[in-house]
């Protein structure tokens, strides 16, 4: 007699497939979740050293025009303050 009282054989069978699969679940679960921190690095992976390219000298220029361009604003800056003091500080 089918433990499934009421169902025919072949709905028993299908339920005997279900718990079946729920009990592999079950046993599965804590085997994967204790397995998943066993995977992962512990420390962390220092960066990669950086190493020379193709556009470094093409980065190289970038940064000196930007150097370029900021001190061009401070000097404009500057004479600009010296030019109202001049001026008596009046606008124009």
């Amino acid at each position: 007699m089918s433990p499934f009282c009421g169902l025919n054989s072949i709905e028993a069978e299908s339920m005997n497939e279900v718990v079946a699969m729920r009990r592999i679940c079950i046993a599965l679960v804590p085997a994967i979740i204790c397995a998943v921190p066993a995977c992962t690095d512990s420390e962390p992976v220092a960066p990669a050293a950086e190493r020379e390219t193709v556009f470094d000298p093409m980065v190289d220029t970038i940064e000196k025009a930007e150097q370029v361009d900021d001190l061009a604003r401070s000097r404009m800056d500057t004479l600009n303050e010296q030019l109202e003091q001049s001026e008596g500080g009046r606008d124009p």
